[in-house]
């Protein structure tokens, strides 16, 4: 009588081919397209990351550039009959501050749960 491999060995030699990709049914999963697909979508995160940060650190900047003092008073006299100025001056005061530290974080891939949080993404 010859002996037989356990089913579940036999199994496994069955579905592995030589190239070293898996045959599951009909479907083939490829280790180097899974892994090129994977480059591809970190690159594509880093892209969509890239332009976020460069967007808000702009916006932040083109609001310190403009006069911080300027980008208030317009902030008040815009948001005047839908708010106080109680809570309109802070925020106008806090939020070039804030585009600044969220696009920098996110540019830079640093706390960039963080920077998005921050940025209102």
């Amino acid at each position: 009588m010859e002996s037989r491999q356990p089913r579940k060995d036999r199994d496994k030699q069955m579905l592995r081919e030589p190239t070293g990709t898996v045959v599951v049914g009909v479907a083939n999963f490829d280790s180097a397209a899974m892994e090129a697909q994977m480059n591809q979508r970190q690159a594509g995160y880093a892209l969509l990351r890239i332009t976020m940060g460069v967007v808000f650190l702009s916006y932040g900047i083109g609001k310190f550039m403009g006069g911080l003092a300027n980008f208030v008073g317009g902030m008040n006299q815009t948001l005047c009959r839908k708010a106080t100025g109680i809570t309109v001056i802070p925020f106008a005061y806090f939020l070039p501050f804030a585009e600044v530290t969220a696009g920098a974080l996110i540019l830079f891939g640093l706390f960039t749960r963080i920077g998005l949080h921050l940025s209102g993404s």
